[in-house]
């Protein structure tokens, strides 16, 4: 699996998650809990926007679980998010990487696509 998690042990973050292979495969629960989201960053590398859907909760299935955040990332760009005061996660965190919007699309990207972010 290409999920890593690092603790830290900063007072406003606790996980740096990292996907370096994030796809149309839900990455559930990656920090075992709960918690805040404080950013995000989509690395993509294809010709095509991609969406980073994620969805609070233990676990979720791609292209029936209706994500509760959706981040584009037009092609060949790297896009980042900023959440101040952050998103309460109260569920888990859960991820995964389509090319289309719709909460039923399936269709995973061609090239790796690198996916990170910072949770308390």
């Amino acid at each position: 699996m290409a999920v890593t998690v690092t603790r830290q042990n900063n007072p406003m973050a606790a996980n740096l998650v990292q996907d370096t292979d994030a796809d149309n495969v839900a990455k559930n629960n990656t920090t075992g809990a709960g918690g805040h989201l404080y950013s995000a960053e989509v690395v993509n590398p294809n010709v095509y926007t991609v969406y980073l859907k994620m969805f609070n909760g233990a676990s979720a299935s791609v292209g029936t679980t209706s994500p509760d955040l959706i981040m584009p990332c037009s092609a060949s760009a790297t896009r980042s998010f900023v959440y101040p005061g952050g998103i309460h996660f109260s569920g888990g965190f859960c991820h995964w990487c389509v090319t289309g919007s719709a909460t039923s699309d399936t269709n995973s990207p061609l090239v790796d696509v690198t996916v990170r972010y910072v949770t308390s």
